[in-house]
């Protein structure tokens, strides 16, 4: 092999070395890029407590709070550990008490189920609506026969963004006693 050819060869070695370098490097960086301007995903709390003169029943408080400009909705809930049945908080409570204060009793093991709808709006990040926060909410539902013992109940959250993509997904919520 000729000196010219050698050459040739070595500045080709060097030339497929540099592009692979480069794409590893453009790759990387258009993953930190995609993962800084990411949408910050919201925060969830969850609480539980034994509901008064039903001991079957807990009353499970969530409370759900946008950080992003998108606004969300949250679409589902399901108690993951231990499985049981949810109860929304409007099947829960007398239908005639126009405040939707006092719980039925014995409350309704038929309307509960094992993922429950919710349909609620969250606004985005810094919203009011009528001078009240509009990028926080909060909601009731009610789980049959969890124990307030052992290992925290886990909350399976079903979340869609309202913008072009419409994403949906999930999160998981350990909830504490109140």
């Amino acid at each position: 092999m000729d000196l010219v050819a050698y050459g040739t060869l070595v500045a080709a070695v060097v030339a497929a070395i540099a592009a692979v370098w480069s794409s590893v490097v453009s790759h990387r960086q258009l993953n930190l890029t995609r993962s800084t301007s990411a949408t910050p995903m919201p925060v969830i709390a969850a609480t539980m407590r034994a509901v008064e003169d039903q001991p079957d029943w807990t009353c499970v408080q969530i409370q759900l709070t946008n950080r992003a400009d998108v606004p969300l909705t949250v679409l589902s809930a399901s108690l993951q550990r231990p499985k049981a049945p949810l109860l929304s908080s409007e099947a829960a409570t007398d239908p005639e008490d126009i405040y939707q204060s006092r719980l039925l009793n014995p409350l309704p093991i038929e309307k509960a189920s094992d993922e429950l709808l919710i349909g609620h709006g969250v606004r985005a990040i810094g919203s009011t609506r009528f001078d009240v926060r509009a990028d926080l909410t909060y909601f009731s539902v009610y789980a049959h026969r969890v124990a307030l013992k052992g290992k925290p109940p886990q909350l399976s959250v079903k979340l869609q963004w309202q913008d072009h993509e419409a994403a949906i997904f999930t999160m998981l919520v350990n909830v504490t006693k109140a």
